[in-house]
């Protein structure tokens, strides 16, 4: 189910091991399959010979933000006993409000799991404005500025916590993590 040429979960012996981990620009979501970036790594790599293998794998997943890599590590990647870990990520942690209470948040929840309260949220919201949070909330022409104060600080502290997690996990594995920083 990733970009990129099939791979065994398990790393063959005497590979190095690359997991790129990311949003949409990891996957490559407007590129050809030759055109990504782990692609290019991998070719590189190929292009340099040596006597050890590189394996370059592209974990890259449009939508995904800073939650879901911490999912994907603690689920996949780790598995795949990885000696680095790309990360470019960041771009997708900014792009939707968080939910501030618990209404936000249980209502969004639902709407993950449920298209009738998905359709019936869109009859409300189209009658009463943004009312009820989901997860495709965008940021409201309205917000005044206190409120998007806790925005941007709610961004920073899920941004920090989860890049925290992820390198933890790294460390812990023994896995060296290469941040890429991404322009917004």
């Amino acid at each position: 189910g990733f970009r990129g040429a099939d791979f065994e979960a398990e790393k063959p012996a005497g590979t190095y091991r690359i997991v790129c981990l990311g949003e949409s620009s990891t996957f490559g979501y407007t590129d050809t399959d030759d055109g990504t970036y782990p692609y290019l790594l991998q070719r590189c790599f190929d292009q340099q010979g040596g006597a050890r293998r590189v394996e370059v794998l592209n974990a890259g997943i449009p939508h995904f933000n800073t939650n879901n890599q911490v999912a994907l590590l603690d689920e996949e990647a780790l598995s795949w006993t990885p000696d680095v870990f790309t990360l470019y990520v960041g771009y997708n942690d900014a792009t939707y409000p968080v939910a501030e209470n618990g209404w936000q948040r249980v209502t969004r929840k639902v709407d993950e799991y449920s298209a009738a309260f998905a359709g019936l949220r869109k009859l409300v919201n189209a009658r009463f404005g943004e009312v009820i949070f989901n997860q495709w909330s965008a940021y409201l022409p309205r917000m005044d500025a206190p409120r998007l104060a806790r925005q941007i600080e709610l961004h920073r502290a899920m941004t920090r916590a989860n890049l925290a997690a992820i390198a933890a996990r790294a460390a812990r594995q023994g896995t060296r993590l290469v941040v890429v920083r991404q322009p917004m």
